[in-house]
């Protein structure tokens, strides 16, 4: 249920980043800032799909391990639609991935969510001994 929405949400910014860098193409007076600072929020979206789309990675196949051994364990029905669900998952991942996505390497995160994202684990305020 929570995957749609963040697919959908991915397709408006690549489609917008889209835009973003074939206007930098043709526009007249953009300055090398205003260059700079277009190609870096792409560059930054770039990197949180590509963070989310190893994040997701690990999830399917965290799932995909415990639904096998799951059956090996204890064969049952209800292993059926956890499959299907797990296949959607799977074909939704697809749809989420691009060539235009860079390695987390290159996204200067060391794999961990960029921070300032909201999806950083923020530090406490307050640490005690």
């Amino acid at each position: 249920r929570l995957l749609p929405p963040r697919l959908e949400t991915a397709r408006r910014v690549r489609t917008a980043d889209s835009v973003r860098l074939r206007t930098l193409d043709h526009a007249g007076a953009v300055s090398p800032a205003d260059v700079v600072s277009a190609e870096a929020r792409v560059a930054e979206n770039r990197c949180l799909m590509a963070w989310i789309s190893v994040g997701l990675d690990d999830r399917i196949a965290g799932y995909r391990f415990a639904l096998e051994h799951l059956v090996i364990e204890t064969p049952q029905p209800d292993a059926v639609p956890a499959e299907r669900a797990l296949l959607s998952l799977e074909r939704g991942r697809g749809l989420l991935a691009g060539p235009e996505l860079p390695p987390l390497a290159a996204c200067g995160s060391g794999g961990r969510a960029p921070v300032g994202s909201g999806l950083a684990a923020e530090p406490p305020l307050v640490r005690k001994g």
